[in-house]
Protein backbone atom coordinates (compact mmCIF):
# COMPACT_ATOMS: atom_id res chain seq x y z
CA UNK A 1 0.00 0.00 0.00
CA UNK A 2 1.39 3.41 -0.94
CA UNK A 3 1.72 6.18 1.67
CA UNK A 4 -1.15 8.00 -0.01
CA UNK A 5 -3.38 4.93 0.12
CA UNK A 6 -2.43 4.32 3.75
CA UNK A 7 -3.26 7.92 4.67
CA UNK A 8 -6.62 7.75 2.89
CA UNK A 9 -7.42 4.43 4.57
CA UNK A 10 -6.58 5.89 7.98
CA UNK A 11 -8.79 8.91 7.30
CA UNK A 12 -11.69 6.70 6.24
CA UNK A 13 -11.23 4.46 9.28
CA UNK A 14 -11.42 7.42 11.67
CA UNK A 15 -14.01 9.51 9.86
CA UNK A 16 -17.16 8.45 11.72
CA UNK A 17 -15.53 8.81 15.14
CA UNK A 18 -14.11 12.20 14.16
CA UNK A 19 -17.46 13.49 12.93
CA UNK A 20 -19.12 12.22 16.13
CA UNK A 21 -16.50 13.99 18.25
CA UNK A 22 -16.91 17.25 16.32
CA UNK A 23 -20.70 17.03 16.62
CA UNK A 24 -20.38 16.55 20.39
CA UNK A 25 -18.09 19.59 20.55
CA UNK A 26 -20.50 21.70 18.46
CA UNK A 27 -23.29 20.89 20.94
CA UNK A 28 -21.45 22.69 23.74
CA UNK A 29 -22.74 26.28 23.94
CA UNK A 30 -19.36 27.65 25.00
CA UNK A 31 -20.14 31.29 24.32
CA UNK A 32 -17.45 33.60 25.63
CA UNK A 33 -19.59 36.76 25.65
CA UNK A 34 -20.75 38.38 28.88
CA UNK A 35 -24.00 37.01 30.23
CA UNK A 36 -23.43 33.40 29.15
CA UNK A 37 -22.60 30.47 31.42
CA UNK A 38 -18.82 30.31 31.90
CA UNK A 39 -19.16 26.66 32.93
CA UNK A 40 -20.04 25.82 29.31
CA UNK A 41 -16.88 27.54 28.08
CA UNK A 42 -14.87 25.55 30.61
CA UNK A 43 -16.64 22.36 29.45
CA UNK A 44 -15.68 23.23 25.87
CA UNK A 45 -12.04 23.63 26.90
CA UNK A 46 -12.06 20.25 28.66
CA UNK A 47 -13.65 18.62 25.61
CA UNK A 48 -10.98 20.08 23.30
CA UNK A 49 -8.26 18.88 25.68
CA UNK A 50 -9.71 15.37 25.59
CA UNK A 51 -9.80 15.43 21.78
CA UNK A 52 -6.13 16.44 21.73
CA UNK A 53 -5.25 13.57 24.08
CA UNK A 54 -7.17 11.09 21.94
CA UNK A 55 -5.31 12.42 18.88
CA UNK A 56 -2.03 11.50 20.58
CA UNK A 57 -0.80 14.83 21.83
CA UNK A 58 1.13 14.84 25.08
CA UNK A 59 1.36 17.39 27.85
CA UNK A 60 -2.21 18.53 27.22
CA UNK A 61 -3.59 21.02 29.70
CA UNK A 62 -6.31 23.58 30.17
CA UNK A 63 -4.75 26.86 31.24
CA UNK A 64 -6.75 29.05 33.59
CA UNK A 65 -5.52 32.63 33.80
CA UNK A 66 -7.16 35.33 35.95
CA UNK A 67 -9.60 37.40 33.89
CA UNK A 68 -9.19 35.25 30.75
CA UNK A 69 -11.10 32.46 29.09
CA UNK A 70 -9.62 28.96 29.43
CA UNK A 71 -6.89 28.08 26.94
CA UNK A 72 -6.02 24.57 25.79
CA UNK A 73 -2.43 23.64 25.00
CA UNK A 74 -1.12 20.33 23.72
CA UNK A 75 2.27 19.20 22.49
CA UNK A 76 3.42 16.26 20.45
CA UNK A 77 6.84 15.42 21.83
CA UNK A 78 7.99 12.61 19.55
CA UNK A 79 9.28 14.61 16.60
CA UNK A 80 12.78 13.86 15.41
CA UNK A 81 15.56 16.12 16.63
CA UNK A 82 15.80 19.12 14.33
CA UNK A 83 12.27 18.63 12.92
CA UNK A 84 10.38 21.85 12.23
CA UNK A 85 7.93 23.17 14.78
CA UNK A 86 4.31 23.64 13.77
CA UNK A 87 1.92 25.81 15.75
CA UNK A 88 -1.80 25.42 15.23
CA UNK A 89 -3.84 28.18 16.80
CA UNK A 90 -7.60 27.96 17.01
CA UNK A 91 -10.40 28.91 19.37
CA UNK A 92 -13.04 26.77 21.04
CA UNK A 93 -15.40 29.54 22.11
CA UNK A 94 -18.38 30.42 19.94
CA UNK A 95 -20.54 33.41 19.13
CA UNK A 96 -23.92 33.95 20.77
CA UNK A 97 -26.59 32.23 18.68
CA UNK A 98 -28.65 35.37 18.13
CA UNK A 99 -32.30 35.07 17.13
CA UNK A 100 -33.53 31.45 17.13
CA UNK A 101 -36.10 32.20 14.42
CA UNK A 102 -33.25 32.89 11.98
CA UNK A 103 -31.82 29.39 12.34
CA UNK A 104 -32.90 26.49 10.16
CA UNK A 105 -32.13 24.16 13.08
CA UNK A 106 -31.25 24.69 16.74
CA UNK A 107 -28.03 26.69 17.10
CA UNK A 108 -26.07 24.08 19.03
CA UNK A 109 -27.41 20.99 17.31
CA UNK A 110 -25.38 19.90 14.27
CA UNK A 111 -27.51 19.46 11.16
CA UNK A 112 -26.68 18.05 7.73
CA UNK A 113 -27.02 20.18 4.62
CA UNK A 114 -25.88 19.84 1.03
CA UNK A 115 -22.46 21.12 2.10
CA UNK A 116 -22.80 19.70 5.63
CA UNK A 117 -21.09 22.04 7.98
CA UNK A 118 -21.40 21.09 11.60
CA UNK A 119 -22.76 24.49 12.61
CA UNK A 120 -20.12 27.07 11.92
CA UNK A 121 -19.68 27.68 15.63
CA UNK A 122 -16.16 28.68 14.74
CA UNK A 123 -13.75 28.04 11.95
CA UNK A 124 -12.20 25.44 14.22
CA UNK A 125 -15.37 23.50 15.00
CA UNK A 126 -16.46 22.46 11.55
CA UNK A 127 -16.92 19.37 9.43
CA UNK A 128 -17.30 19.19 5.68
CA UNK A 129 -18.57 15.66 5.04
CA UNK A 130 -22.01 15.24 3.52
CA UNK A 131 -24.56 12.67 4.70
CA UNK A 132 -23.32 12.81 8.28
CA UNK A 133 -25.14 13.84 11.45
Amino acid sequence: MSEREAALAALEERLDATVDALCALARIPGVSADGFDRAELERSARAVAELLRKAGLERVEVLELPGAHPYVVGEWLRAARGAPTVLIYAHHDVQPPGRPEKWGSPAFEPAASSMTKVRSTSTSRRSSRSSRR
